[in-house]
């Protein structure tokens, strides 16, 4: 995925979507496989750039978003996704973003109906499942986590 992005930016370097898929990416990667300063720097610098050429676009704010969640800057995380959601209400990685944040600061209320709607829209998105079913657990309804956990039934055979 990185290529391609390299490969859109070679071809138009000014094209705040393919800056912030880039740095999204990357941001990926850094969680997965760490970086040092340098590689969080220009991946925030990727982003900023983003934002500046298109303010209007929450994909760039949901980069920085997911950035700061990576390196625990939750407060500054929350500050970004709320402003990409206001800017672009459907960026589900934002809500299940923001819902991830909740389940940590004790929010479950909150993060389990987010949680659930971005599920609903992206049925897709089945490793939310044990998210919720997490909250669940934290919640203390370990009936409900154990329903979620144990999926559907499977129908008997005739």
């Amino acid at each position: 995925m990185l290529a391609e992005f390299r490969q859109a930016l070679l071809r138009s370097p000014d094209d705040p979507a393919a800056l912030s898929g880039y740095a999204m990416a990357r941001a990926r990667r850094y969680n997965y496989e760490g970086g040092d300063d340098a590689e969080l720097n220009e991946i925030r610098a990727l982003a900023e750039r983003a934002v500046a050429l298109a303010p209007h676009m929450g994909e760039p704010l949901l980069t920085l978003g997911s950035l700061a969640h990576v390196i625990g800057e939750w407060p500054e995380a929350v500050r970004f996704l709320r402003s990409a959601l206001r800017l672009a209400p459907g960026l589900l990685k934002a809500h299940e973003t923001l819902g991830f944040i909740e389940v940590e600061v004790g929010r479950m209320r909150e993060a389990s109906l987010r949680l659930q709607n971005v599920l609903s829209l992206d049925p897709t998105q089945q490793l939310l499942q044990g998210e919720i079913a997490r909250v669940s657990a934290l919640s203390g309804d370990f009936e409900r986590a154990f329903e979620l956990l144990s999926g559907p039934a499977d129908s008997p055979s005739e």
